[in-house]
């Protein structure tokens, strides 16, 4: 009786692994393991198709809404297959949306690169792609990554000095879709972006040799001033602390416009969300 008990379960254990087997790509090899971006549509055999819209949400099959971007091809369709029911046995990618990286500051060929949607990015990619610093002396770089699913809302990581001829230092670490690179090119630097009369490509100033720390009203000041749809009331600091940890400062600039800024600040003057968005059921 016992032997039989085991036998069922091994069954059903073979079972579960051949539905698993059976949820097959009919595109490229490797296409499940690439990061999702808005703009991706995925069609099932059913004959459904869904995609990632541009707040980032899986929508399209059935009355589904997951947030999607970011992650991989494979784990989006394990959660419709297993989380939510949608019962198919094979899919394919049937539009790929645009993955860029916006690049700045002092390298020898700033601007936005695309990228295949199969390679995956890092920092030292990047700088063969960008044909090297526009001086040797400067590797340090910024990071700013927009957090999906929340308007206006961005991440901040700061990167590193970058000992480029032992060919480490940022090999670790992986870009994605509309993360933005700064080379400051200066050093002790402030970056400036976001709502600003000068967001054309953001503001980087020195630090060093300032007789006193600048404030939050002399980096709007390097900015060109804030922009019509500008929410002064709420201007983020990212900040650097000790260890490599990090905070994000909120301030009203009327009420803190001389709050004293320390080097590898970035300032992001966010702009007015609109009421529908703040509304919106997420």
């Amino acid at each position: 009786m016992m032997k039989s008990g085991i036998f069922i379960v091994c069954l059903l254990l073979c079972a579960c692994n051949m539905t698993d087997l059976n949820v097959r790509s009919a595109g490229e090899a490797g296409t499940e393991l690439i990061y999702l971006v808005p703009g991706d549509r995925i069609a099932l055999n059913t004959g459904e198709v869904g995609y990632v819209n541009g707040d980032g949400y899986f929508v399209g099959i059935r009355d589904l809404r997951f947030f999607a971007v970011g992650k991989r091809i494979r784990e989006v369709v394990k959660l419709l297959y297993y989380n939510h029911g949608v019962d198919f046995n094979q899919y394919k990618v049937v539009n790929f949306g645009r993955r860029s990286i916006d690049v700045r500051g002092s390298i020898q060929s700033p601007g936005v690169y695309n990228y295949p949607p199969g390679e995956d990015w890092n920092i030292m990619n990047l700088i063969m792609k960008v044909d090297g610093f526009a001086s040797l002396g400067q590797r340090e770089y910024l990071l700013i990554r927009k957090a999906w699913g929340y308007p206006g809302k961005f991440l901040f990581i700061r990167g590193m000095s970058l000992p480029v001829e032992e060919g480490i230092g940022g090999d670790n670490l992986l870009l994605y879709a509309d993360d933005r690179v700064i080379f400051p090119g200066v050093s002790q630097p402030v970056y400036v972006f976001g709502a600003v009369k000068a967001e054309a490509g953001g503001v980087c100033f020195s630090f060093d040799g300032q007789t006193k720390p600048p404030t939050l009203k002399d980096a709007v000041t390097q900015a060109a001033g804030f922009s019509k749809v500008s929410n002064t009331k709420n201007i983020q600091i990212y900040r650097l602390l000790h260890n490599e940890r990090r905070s994000i400062i909120s301030l009203d600039y009327e009420v803190s416009k001389d709050f004293e800024l320390q080097p590898w600040d970035v300032v992001y003057v966010q702009p007015e969300i609109p009421k529908e968005v703040l509304s919106e059921d997420e």
